[in-house]
This record gives structure tokens, C-alpha cells and sequence, in this order.
């Protein structure tokens, strides 16, 4: 009996920042979100240290991928600045 192999599916994942800015992203929902958290601070010049990414209200971590957050096609990750100061 042969074993299935599961492809996994490639996606469209938006960046939403607090100006409303939207950045496109394509990976595959096996493919840690790490890898378009550092493409979006490439693209923007921001340090990665100073965001926080978060999907459906959950914080996004190095190790979550589209699959594991649940993802579908054009899900919206936002991005928000850490706050500094008094």
C-alpha cells in the first residue's frame, strides 16, 4: 500500500501595518511565518526586535506556519510597532 504524500498548498498571505500599508506574501502553509516576518523587515527596514506579528488576535511565533495558525488564502497578518518610552 502506497503512502499518500500530502502537498502542501501555496497561499497568499497579507501584512497589514498600523498606517494600513499592505504588503503580499507567497509561501506554502508549511513554511514557518519566520520567513515572511524577516521579508517584511527587509522590504520595510525594520527591525524585527521592534514588531510584534499577530494573525486572528494570537501572536505569531518563529515556529507557527500558515497550517498551524490555520491560514486560508489572503489572511491578514497585522503588525504592530512596540511602544517605547513613558
Amino acid at each position: 500500500m502506497a503512502v499518500q504524500q500530502v502537498i502542501p498548498e501555496e497561499i497568499t498571505v497579507q501584512v497589514l501595518d498600523q498606517t494600513n500599508t499592505m504588503l503580499e506574501f507567497r509561501t506554502k502553509t508549511n513554511i514557518r511565518l519566520i520567513k515572511i516576518m524577516v521579508a517584511y523587515c527587509v522590504k520595510t527596514g525594520l527591525d524585527i526586535q521592534t514588531l510584534r506579528f499577530r494573525y486572528d488576535g494570537y501572536p505569531i511565533h518563529q515556529d507557527d506556519t500558515p497550517a498551524t495558525m490555520q491560514m486560508e488564502d489572503k489572511s491578514v497578518i497585522e503588525v504592530y510597532q512596540d511602544q517605547t518610552g513613558a
